[in-house]
């Protein structure tokens, strides 16, 4: 993507606009390679504004090569980007990062500095991805190191190993001489790892889902495991560093849209930017200084599915749990991880933060549920016609509403109707399957009445090829109900509270008259992680600085209680 010829060059002189102010732009991605603009003299003028040149081994080429045709390796030369250039967070604040970046061609941007702040945005998109919601917030200061004549006014291409190669490619064939072995794929040309993601998600679970707290966790677990695969040799431990910031720190955020000003050039960029400073500084770390790296691993613990891919990270870094998509165990409910089998160590939720200080194995935690009513798996065979009918019966011995949770699995298309004591109470459908007989998804029927004594639940099968793993009955200590980013609970007995997730928190928007009178919020293992009153006309409710993952807010009043799960990220 960013190529620089030996030639005669027109240059269009950029003048920035006094230090505070503030533009529009947006953020893309790329790691091509190729030897940087600003290593030429002609480009950075020289001195300090010279950026550092590598040979195919990443060791610093000092001086670097001259100014003449053929000496990027873009060109057949032998000049590339250094390795260290990767983005890393602030070692004194964990909002803050620094990184490189190339700026529109024609720019004399060459060593020149901007504050990047994202606002949760994302270019021509109307309705952002919640990876890109969670990165609100956050601010990365970049130096530009490169130009590209396909980087538009406003556009920061923030150097990301596996962000995609662009126009230009140097870097397999540098895989490939530092790691004979290497064949994986480097991902889209325009977008790299995390576009194949992008694909494959919306293949599985649609675009909408692109939108939902569950997606932000799938596009940075799926890009994790791709960081992990392709840049698996020790030899590739920076690209591995560089390429999981993007699944991290940014949240795998999809050209995020933000405001920048430009900045003077702090230190911790310079040392890493000019000639003299190697190819393999270290990252700044709270920790020893990066040489150390620690692998923590995932055990089903009992339950089926795949186990997350193991993350091994610097030392000094953190990781985001898994979240544990796929996982079941039959009469068990997901709970997180431990660091030992009987789940008796110390318990995280799914997507917390991690850093760890050795080599560490998580096991899955696993919740009875309430009530299993059936636990044997029902495989509708391709044979089979719609309308079959699966039967279930429980016996209470008190009334209630309760949730009920189906665990299904189908090729093209999953859907069915669900009667309970002869009355229609959902139509549960998922468009496009869930991707194959073995690949579950879990629906849920919330506040369904049943009665004291013996109810009969049937499942009026519309789909072929429909597989049944589990169907569970949760009661109403902790009633799981999905929201999604702007949906609204809708209940025609309790008042509709509408909850509107954000970074590390959410809002729960209350009604008119709603008679409730305390609040609680519970995390699922049971915790009371919050709680207080509330007054007659209060209207909203704030939580912040909440750790990732599953928690239920309650609610209580004249009017009984109501029970609503919200998922943090």
């Amino acid at each position: 993507m960013k190529k620089t010829l030996f030639t005669i060059t027109l240059f269009t002189i950029f003048f920035a606009s006094a230090a505070s102010a503030q533009s529009r732009g947006y953020a893309s991605r790329y790691w091509d390679g190729c030897k940087a603009h600003c290593t030429w003299i002609m480009h950075s003028g020289g001195g300090d504004n010279r950026c550092k040149e590598c040979n195919v081994n990443n060791v610093e080429v000092n001086p670097p090569s001259p100014d003449q045709a053929g000496t990027s390796s873009c060109e057949g030369g032998g000049g590339y980007t250094c390795w260290d250039m990767i983005p890393f967070v602030d070692p004194d604040d964990p909002n803050r990062a620094f990184g490189f970046a190339a700026t529109p061609g024609g720019s004399d941007d060459c060593g020149k500095c901007y504050e990047l702040t994202f606002d949760g945005g994302q270019r021509n998109e109307s309705r952002p991805y919640s990876t890109n919601a969670a990165l609100a917030g956050k601010v990365l200061t970049v130096m530009s190191s490169n130009i590209g004549w396909d980087v538009g006014s406003g556009q920061f291409d923030v150097m990301i190993p596996g962000g995609g190669v662009g126009l230009f490619d140097s870097f397999s064939a540098q895989l490939r001489a530092t790691n004979p072995s290497f064949s994986a794929s480097l991902g889209a040309r325009y977008g790299g790892l995390l576009s194949d993601c992008e694909q494959e998600l919306a293949a599985a679970h649609g675009w909408d889902s692109h939108r939902t707290a569950a997606g932000l966790t799938r596009f940075r677990e799926c890009l994790s495991s791709k960081c992990n695969q392709v840049f698996s040799a020790p030899a590739h431990a920076l690209l591995n560093e560089g390429c999981n910031f993007l699944a991290d720190w940014m949240m795998a955020a999809n050209n995020p849209t933000l405001t920048y000003r430009q900045v003077s050039c702090p230190d911790i960029l310079i040392d890493r930017y000019r000639v003299g400073s190697g190819g393999s500084e270290p990252t700044p770390t709270t920790g020893t200084g990066g040489g150390t790296r620690y692998t923590v691993t995932y055990s089903i613990n009992g339950g089926t599915g795949t186990a997350p891919a193991a993350r091994t990270v610097n030392e000094g870094r953190s990781i985001a749990l898994a979240n544990g998509s796929g996982l079941t165990r039959s009469g068990f409910m997901f709970g997180g991880w431990s660091t030992n089998a009987a789940g008796t160590g110390t318990n995280y939720n799914a997507g917390d933060s991690l850093t760890p200080t050795a080599d560490m194995t998580l096991y899955a935690r696993w919740i009875a549920a309430v009530l299993t009513i059936d636990t044997t798996r029902v495989d509708i065979g391709s044979g089979t016609q719609s309308g079959q009918n699966i039967t279930y019966r429980v016996n209470l011995t008190t009334a209630g509403d309760f949730t009920i949770e189906f665990s299904v699995a189908g090729e093209h298309y999953v859907g069915f109707e669900v009667r309970v004591n002869g009355t229609m109470v959902g139509q549960p459908v998922i468009q496009g399957g869930t991707g194959g007989p073995n690949t579950f998804q879990t629906v849920s029927l919330d506040d369904v009445r049943l009665n004291a004594g013996e109810n009969t639940i049937v499942m009026n099968l519309w789909s072929q090829n429909t597989t049944i793993g589990h169907i569970f009955i949760i009661g109403e200590t902790l009633v799981p109900i999905s929201v999604k980013p702007g949906s609204t609970r809708t209940n025609n007995t309790r008042p509709n509270v509408t909850l509107r997730p954000a970074n590390r928190g959410f809002s729960a928007i209350l009604p008119n008259n709603h008679g409730f009178e305390s609040y609680s919020l519970v995390d699922l293992q049971g915790r009371e992680v919050r709680k207080g009153k509330l007054k007659a006309g209060a209207a909203e409710l704030h939580f912040s600085n909440i750790r990732q993952g599953v928690l239920f807010l309650r609610l209580k009043g004249k009017n009984g209680t109501t029970v609503l799960r919200a998922t943090t990220f």
